[in-house]
């Protein structure tokens, strides 16, 4: 059941006469959390998870872990077909779901042919989101994060 929100708006018509709505930026955010989670309950109910796939991840497995198992691929087949290594593979299914860069988990979900809703779920606390933030901002190879190139060290 979604929470029923009261907004602080302001109104006003663009010079085509299209009305136009401001909200305050914590209202945004919270509308947006709102539907990316409506959006993956719905992409979930649609995913039809294969009942062993449900059983390894009731184990405790991570989704990555429980889909390769799912399509019988070990961890290097995987890693080859997405362009990782081995431990990239082994770091990520020892993680917490959504473990990875976006782009990562969006080859390896495609590779498992599995719902990127289930591999890489929407965040949903703030945590997660600054995990997020720092994964999606670290060099893919080197693991390192990036920085500004004018950046005085």
């Amino acid at each position: 059941m979604i929470e029923s929100l009261k907004f602080e708006t302001q109104s006003f018509f663009a010079p085509d006469g299209t009305e136009m709505v401001i909200v305050r930026r914590k209202d945004w955010d919270a509308v947006c959390s709102l539907a990316d989670t409506a959006v993956a309950k719905l992409e979930e109910k649609a995913m039809n998870i294969p009942d062993d796939v449900k059983q390894y991840l009731k184990q405790g497995r991570n989704p990555v872990a429980a889909w390769r198992l799912h399509i019988g691929l070990t961890q290097a087949e995987l890693a080859d077909k997405v362009g990782l290594t081995q431990a990239a593979i082994a770091r990520i299914e020892s993680g917490p779901t959504g473990t990875g860069r976006d782009d990562t988990l969006t080859r390896i979900a495609k590779a498992l042919g599995a719902p990127l809703a289930h591999i890489n779920p929407p965040t949903e606390t703030q945590a997660e989101r600054i995990r997020k933030a720092v994964a999606n901002s670290a060099d893919a190879k080197t693991e390192r994060l990036l920085q500004r190139a004018n950046s005085r060290r």
